[in-house]
């Protein structure tokens, strides 16, 4: 919350009127998101609108009127948001406890769910796990329940540049593991797809695992076409801003949206 003060401190003027919109990473409570929203009005005297980054770069997508839109976010973690004529609506974005398919931390634990299988049922352990141990800087298979639990989700992930560079250098078990995560982002996909009744709808494509993993992407379309998705693919990258910019124009009734 200092943060996010600081940040308004540096542009808030008593004498204008403001409404502030913010994209926050994660998952708030209803209660712990009604006590920010309300501490934030009373000390700015000013609109609130707490909403999640995705959210945000939902609503910076350029769009037609009654085009159904899509973001697919791809980095640490996975999400996406729909929003067809009548809803806004997500898929996946569950955490990487229980979820997170399509992101550069899955992929760094389905190698370790890997590793450990290979472990358990083979005599001797592939090409891919014996490097993959080497990276991890483990010598003890039992050490990967040490590495797992004890570091954060950013320190794991940031491993998933390493499986990239083992498939790039042609490891067929780095690049299987790599397509799957695209292959997992296109099937939510697929289940946003058909909530929205099979209409066209327009993706738009966020996060650096998604756009510069090797694999990743290239697979991840070959899917969207294989699954007969109606669909194009947006190339302007807007950033986020300009969805809290949106959100803010239609709560204020000034216009339309971009």
């Amino acid at each position: 919350m200092k943060n996010i003060e600081e940040a308004i401190n540096e542009l808030y003027e008593k004498e204008h009127n403001y409404t502030i919109v913010i994209g926050a990473a994660g998952d708030y409570s209803n209660d712990g998101k009604n006590i920010f929203i309300e501490y934030l009005s009373n000390k700015y005297k000013s609109k609130v609108v707490l909403e999640s980054d995705g959210y945000l770069a939902l609503n910076s997508i350029s769009r037609l009127e009654n085009e159904n839109v899509l973001i697919v976010v791809g980095g640490t973690g996975s999400i996406i948001y729909a929003n067809d004529k009548e809803r806004v609506f997500r898929v996946g974005g569950f955490g990487h406890i229980i979820g997170d398919e399509g992101s550069a931390y899955h992929l760094v634990i389905e190698a370790i769910r890997y590793l450990i299988n290979d472990y358990e049922k083979n005599a001797e352990l592939s090409t891919f796990s014996k490097e993959f141990m080497n990276l991890l800087q483990i010598e003890d298979i039992q050490d990967i329940k040490s590495f797992v639990y004890g570091h954060s989700k950013d320190y794991t992930a940031g491993f998933s540049k390493l499986i990239s560079k083992m498939a790039l250098n042609g490891n067929k078990k780095a690049i299987d593991l790599l397509e799957n995560e695209g292959k997992l982002l296109a099937e939510q996909v697929y289940s946003a797809y058909k909530k929205m009744g099979n209409e066209r709808i327009k993706i738009a494509l966020r996060g650096g695992f998604l756009k510069n993993a090797p694999y990743v992407k290239e697979k991840f379309i070959k899917e969207l076409k294989e699954l007969r998705i109606n669909y194009l693919i947006d190339t302007k990258e807007i950033e986020p801003v300009y969805g809290a910019y949106n959100i803010a124009i239609k709560i204020n009734n000034i216009g339309k949206e971009n």
